[in-house]
């Protein structure tokens, strides 16, 4: 596992959440735009169902969250994205190549 620190707490991410994450963010890796169907198509490239990656973006947002304030916590997808390549540099395009 991955541990990175923010804020003096350290988030922790699978290798499986790190590389679903960088998959379904790759446009903000690439900085290109969000794609239409963003979670349709990152599940596909991943070679899961929807659910499956619902359920990734789930526990990796637990993960992270737990870490949040309450009025802080990241429940927009896209604000999580940018956090997790952005702001936190928890997830890289090094993750894409996790298997």
């Amino acid at each position: 596992m991955t541990f990175t620190h923010i804020g003096g707490r350290s988030v922790r991410l699978a290798p499986d959440q790190r590389r679903a994450m960088a998959v379904l963010f790759r446009h903000q890796l690439d900085d290109r735009p969000r794609p239409r169907n963003l979670e349709a198509g990152a599940a596909k490239e991943l070679g899961i169902t929807e659910d499956a990656l619902k359920k990734r973006i789930r526990r990796a947002r637990a993960a992270v969250n737990k870490h949040r304030d309450a009025e802080a916590q990241l429940d927009d997808l896209d604000e999580f994205g940018a956090y997790l390549i952005e702001t936190s540099r928890i997830v890289t395009a090094d993750d894409l190549a996790l298997d």
